[in-house]
């Protein structure tokens, strides 16, 4: 029995590598809880990294072990080396140990051997393994992904789910649509905690955005692949043309170019009336995408489903009117502060961005509502859930401060 009564957390953090200057999506929620957790600066709990890549198991059956100043180089755009406690910055244990947690945020169908590795540590030293399910959408909707990632998708979901206790959920939608996953949890313990939404730096526009109007352009944040529904945009760009030629808004796409974009990136691109409508800007900074909502006329998030919705809650917190999707998670993430269509209606997102065009002062209203009444949900209070849910589940009474 392990006598040592900290708490040991071990992020995966097999992404992390791949992130580069940029921190979106996943990488974003891996990074963003960690930070919060080591800036707690509990003396019950040691943070530490863990990877499962194919090099990485190479040296050990177990995994690669990180310090936190190891992650500090792989994610520099949000973990920086000042926030590490310099008794924690190049810690390592010699292995893992009875008790310790394993905490898989995401993107463990990247790596094969993440699985098998997990299992076989979980039963040689009874590791707690606790794992946060995004969504289902490749299981319910897998026409939307290329051939083979669905059943790999959920083979590996269906695997963290037998070997995690608890599970984490980010919406009530994600919580229902897994009890239809799984049809039941068992013995399980699922628990769902709420995502923040603030970015890490404020910012300003840099020379790459510099071309931006101030004021008058809509924002949509997420990788550019058929879930989160360009093609509506490019329908609806194409009518707002048609109808309100002198008063349509640029259009700024932020994220990264994803599986099956080529052709609608293509149509945006040679196009002669929306080429010069529609900019697209991949990996920005925390330090620009912060600038990028606070300096937008709006903001809209066309996709068809999510499990949750970051970019509703960042526009939100920036104090932005969203124009969001109905379907999912997200009008649970929106409340009463977005304005809601169809992601199969380009007419009534058509009809939205011209209301608001035509009538400023009803803009300026919901703006006002969403600064005086949104509280943004922050990555501390995150942390601080997933901390309980780890102390509940395995009736610890230790909490951190």
């Amino acid at each position: 029995m392990k006598k040592d009564p900290k708490i040991r957390i071990f992020f995966d953090v097999s992404a992390l590598p791949e992130v580069g200057r940029a921190v979106t999506g996943i990488s974003r929620v891996i990074l963003s809880i960690l930070l919060e957790i080591v800036r707690l600066k509990s003396d019950k709990i040691e943070v530490y990294g863990i990877s499962f890549r194919a090099e990485d198991l190479a040296s050990g059956q177990q995994g690669r072990l990180w310090s936190l100043r190891e992650i500090s180089h792989a994610g520099n755009a949000v973990l920086k080396p000042n926030d590490i406690p310099d008794n924690l910055k190049d810690r390592l244990p010699n292995s893992l140990g009875e008790g310790d947690v394993v905490l898989c945020l995401g993107e463990q169908w990247l790596f094969p051997m993440t699985l098998p590795t997990l299992a076989a540590l979980k039963e040689k030293h009874q590791l707690r393994i606790v794992s946060l399910v995004h969504d289902l959408v490749p299981f319910f909707m897998p026409e939307l992904y290329w051939p083979g990632f669905p059943e790999n998708y959920t083979k590996c979901v269906r695997g963290l789910i037998e070997i995690s206790n608890p599970i984490m959920v980010n919406s009530e939608n994600t919580k229902r649509d897994l009890q239809v996953f799984i049809g039941s949890s068992g013995d399980k313990s699922v628990r769902r905690i709420t995502l923040g939404s603030e970015l890490s730096d404020p910012g300003d526009f840099t020379e790459r955005l510099s071309d931006l109007p101030h004021g008058r352009y809509v924002l949509c944040v997420g990788s550019i692949q058929p879930r989160k529904n360009h093609a509506l945009l490019l329908a609806v760009w194409r009518l707002l043309l048609a109808r309100v030629p002198q008063q349509c808004p640029r259009l700024v796409l932020v994220g990264m170019k994803g599986w099956n974009s080529d052709d609608l990136i293509y149509f945006f691109s040679n196009n002669p009336q929306l080429s010069d409508l529609v900019t697209i800007i991949e990996k920005p900074t925390d330090r620009e995408l912060d600038a990028l909502y606070r300096n937008a006329w709006l903001t809209v998030y066309p996709s068809l489903y999510e499990g949750w919705g970051l970019p509703i809650a960042e526009s939100l917190s920036a104090g932005k009117l969203c124009l969001s999707s109905n379907t999912s998670a997200m009008p649970e993430v929106g409340g009463k502060f977005c304005e809601y269509f169809s992601p199969y209606d380009p007419v009534a997102l058509c009809d939205l961005i011209i209301k608001y065009l035509n009538d400023p002062q009803a803009l300026a209203t919901a703006e006002c509502a969403i600064r005086r009444n949104f509280r943004p949900h922050t990555w501390r209070e995150t942390a601080r859930e997933l901390l309980q849910a780890l102390a509940d589940s395995d009736h610890v009474t230790a909490r951190a401060q």
